[in-house]
């Protein structure tokens, strides 16, 4: 069956740029608070964690569009810059302020979730209709894609979790907070940020010229991909910056997949649940037995 075409993201010289300006309130809001409560030593510290894993996501993800430049496969500049600025955005937005009030008791970066979340909502809300439709932010999957894009998530949901549990990832059993962070926040705001906002932007500057077991897919995957896996396994702290390759390795693969799960389904929330169930099942295996 031949999957439908899916239309261009708007990005005129003023709504994209404009709406991620907006889109920076939530972060400028809580920064602004943060100088008054905690100081600007802790938050001067905080931006320059972040602003080294920016930079450690955003310059392998400038690399990786060179091909697609060289091969002159690009639709424009503009859209590429807005993605660019929308990961830094919601890096600083992530990591860039210390925990405030009650945030600052609890075991989850619930602050920066939220902060991320306000700002690529802010940023679905003021982009446009074409940019949200884009994103797959509709009910509606393509059709015949609901057999397979379903039987490709149960799979990886349990070879995963079956994976966490034979390497011993049993030390320590869930708690509430745990579980409820993981069915909330995680999933559902980096799959509006990676495989929404920031997957639309690249597949209109790259295009969809593959065809991936019925699901369009392009350039725009790979950057999203690989930047995507670079976040999960790169950390920052008091001695420089350490990388996880087996982090980096299993992210990658679980990225392709939620990357292929919203080409062929057409709608961004089965690449939602999907990755929620995945999060949810990796804290819920510590509670089973070694």
């Amino acid at each position: 069956m031949t999957t439908p075409t899916i239309p261009a993201v708007e990005t005129g010289p003023h709504v994209p740029g404009r709406a991620l300006a907006f889109a920076c309130a939530p972060f400028a809001a809580v920064t602004a608070l943060a100088l008054v409560v905690a100081g600007p030593g802790e938050v001067g510290a905080r931006l320059g964690v972040a602003a080294v894993l920016a930079a450690a996501l955003l310059l392998p993800g400038l690399a990786l569009t060179v091909p697609a430049v060289l091969a002159r496969r690009v639709g424009g500049p503009r859209p590429l810059l807005v993605a660019a600025g929308l990961t830094a955005l919601t890096t600083f937005g992530l990591i860039g302020t210390p925990d405030l009030g009650l945030f600052g008791g609890l075991e989850r970066n619930w602050q920066g979730r939220l902060i991320d979340l306000a700002m690529v909502t802010l940023l679905f809300a003021l982009a446009g209709p074409a940019l949200r439709e884009r994103s797959g932010l509709t009910v509606r999957t393509t059709p015949g894609s609901a057999r397979p894009v379903a039987l490709t998530a149960v799979i990886t949901v349990l070879l995963y979790t079956l994976l966490n549990w034979a390497n011993g990832v049993t030390t320590a059993g869930p708690t509430f907070e745990s579980l409820l962070f993981q069915l909330t926040l995680p999933g559902t705001t980096e799959e509006l940020l990676w495989r929404g906002a920031l997957l639309a932007l690249l597949d209109h500057v790259f295009g969809c010229p593959w065809r991936v077991f019925g699901a369009p897919m392009g350039w725009g995957g790979v950057i999203v991909t690989a930047v995507f896996a670079i976040g999960h396994g790169v950390h920052v702290g008091a001695g420089g910056i350490t990388l996880d390759p087996v982090a980096i390795l299993a992210v990658t693969v679980i990225g392709s997949i939620l990357c292929w799960i919203r080409a062929r389904s057409g709608a961004l929330w089965p690449a939602i649940v999907t990755h929620i169930a995945i999060n949810t099942a990796i804290v819920a295996v510590a509670a089973l037995p070694g």
